[in-house]
């Protein structure tokens, strides 16, 4: 399985994806306003979405990793596709059976994308750096 261009690209674009809803919570250090924010975070997800999938087929393709490093990956990008899934439920208002029930509502909270952005923000942040050393 490949990668769009390099091994950490799904970690520098979930920092992207994070800083993005950091900004429809509005809550950007330095009040920093974003325009068309909602336009931008929609089609940054759209592009989210492959290189969560690639990185996926890449961990389970390349299993010469500690297995621990493999699995928490895997469930990582997991987590970040379902987020993912439940902001297109809410900006399309289209109706998946759990998506709809238990996420969506969470992503129509303002202290709750706060918290959904720093985890997009500083787990891949975390992956960008741990990454070098479990090669």
């Amino acid at each position: 399985m490949i990668k769009l261009f390099f091994d950490s690209e799904d970690a520098l674009w979930g920092m992207i994806v994070g800083a993005l809803v950091l900004g429809l919570a509005g809550s950007l250090p330095g009040n920093i306003k974003i325009p068309f924010n909602k336009e931008i975070l929609i089609g940054a997800l759209v592009l989210y979405v492959p290189i969560i999938l690639m990185d996926i087929g890449h961990e389970v393709h390349d299993l010469s990793r500690h297995p621990f490093f493999i699995l928490l990956s895997i469930l990582h990008s997991l987590v970040d596709l379902a987020i993912v899934v439940g902001f297109f439920g809410l900006f399309f208002n289209f109706n998946l059976s759990y998506v709809s029930q238990f996420i969506v509502p969470l992503l129509k909270n303002a202290s709750t994308l706060i918290y959904v952005g720093y985890f997009f923000l500083v787990g891949n942040f975390i992956w960008l750096i741990i990454y070098p050393f479990v090669m």
